[in-house]
């Protein structure tokens, strides 16, 4: 069928736009492209599932997630048998298509999904660091040298640490005793644990600070140094040291003080960290100080610098003579059983 010679100009040009061949359909455009902003939500909630939840079904996604950053997926490697999984993986873009400008609108969705994974992560870190100071905070509060106690300053509502005054208190020679006893095994547990060299290294410097004074120094510490440096089991343990075995007192420093410490101490700013002093019993006398510092490892067994720094007091040592210590026996004195 030709156009009509006679037909007017609009007619012929409405015939010519019949028989003009339509252009070419435009390829659909990649799932991977689409609903950007709900993706990286639907993502979100997955990351936020494994990390602070450990769900299962979030875990297999983000395996499936990491086997697509190292390409070992099919073109179609979603389980047709789990619906659920497998409108994830088409939703997320996580499944290849055959389309040529898929490679590039894939590997930025990659990118952009680790990036909201990465973040993710860093906050359930940063949760659990803020649970694990949390509860070291709750333990330390709960225990307490039985030769201190806490006091409530009436001018700034701050607590400070008081001596318990004691005329007719004895130190006696069982105590002394487990208290080196207690010393050695604290030592031999944690020495081959280099992340805890520090924290001996600063254990001796606060003994000899003591022996040089006549009143109590105290051991400036980060809660990072019991949290962090030593590994699970350790911050227990010192705690239960200090506290227990060599009956240190202690009390927390304002939230000022805490941040500048913790700047020095871990070289940033850690949110929830609180700084403590820790005071030696004011009834440990000359000799037992001596006595530990043999116990503890020299210098040249342990790496790293000793963690803490010095805090003056105006607490008064009680017994550096060690009149208030029971004698010891000749035995105990002298001797060591091997």
């Amino acid at each position: 069928m030709g156009i009509s010679p006679t037909a007017t100009w609009a007619d012929d040009r409405e015939d010519w736009r019949r028989y003009r061949p339509s252009p070419p359909a435009k390829a659909p455009v990649c799932a991977c492209a689409s609903d950007r902003s709900a993706r990286t939500d639907a993502w979100r909630d997955l990351c936020q599932r494994y990390y602070f939840h450990q769900d299962a079904r979030a875990k297999r996604v983000l395996d499936h997630f990491e086997a697509c950053k190292l390409d070992e997926l099919a073109i179609d490697a979603a389980d047709d048998e789990d619906a659920e999984f497998a409108r994830l993986v088409a939703f997320l873009g996580l499944r290849k298509c055959a389309q040529s400008e898929h490679a590039q609108v894939f590997a930025d969705n990659l990118e952009e999904l680790e990036r909201v994974k990465n973040h993710v992560r860093g906050e359930y870190h940063a949760f659990r660091a803020d649970s694990q100071y949390q509860d070291f905070d709750a333990r330390v509060n709960e225990v307490q040298s039985t030769n201190y106690e806490l006091q409530r300053d009436a001018s700034d509502g701050r607590d400070r640490l008081a001596l318990r005054v004691q005329k007719t208190y004895v130190r006696s020679s069982s105590n002394q005793a487990l208290m080196e006893k207690n010393a050695e095994a604290f030592v031999t547990t944690h020495l081959p644990n280099v992340g805890a060299h520090p924290f001996l290294a600063g254990l001796a410097e606060v003994l000899r600070w003591n022996l040089e004074s006549s009143t109590v120094v105290g051991w400036q510490l980060s809660d990072a140094v019991f949290v962090e440096s030593g590994g699970i089991t350790f911050s227990g343990a010192a705690l239960s040291f200090l506290v227990g075995a060599l009956n240190f007192g202690h009390v927390a420093l304002p939230p000022a003080a805490s941040v500048a410490s913790d700047a020095t101490a871990t070289g940033a700013h850690v949110t929830n960290v609180r700084s403590r002093v820790w005071f030696l019993d004011a009834y440990m006398s000359d000799q037992d100080i001596r006595q530990l510092l043999r116990l503890l490892p020299s210098p040249r067994k342990l790496e790293g610098r000793p963690t803490g720094t010095k805090h003056t007091s105006e607490i008064y040592r009680m017994n550096t003579h060690g009149t208030h210590d029971e004698p010891r026996r000749f035995f105990e004195r002298w001797c060591v059983l091997l």
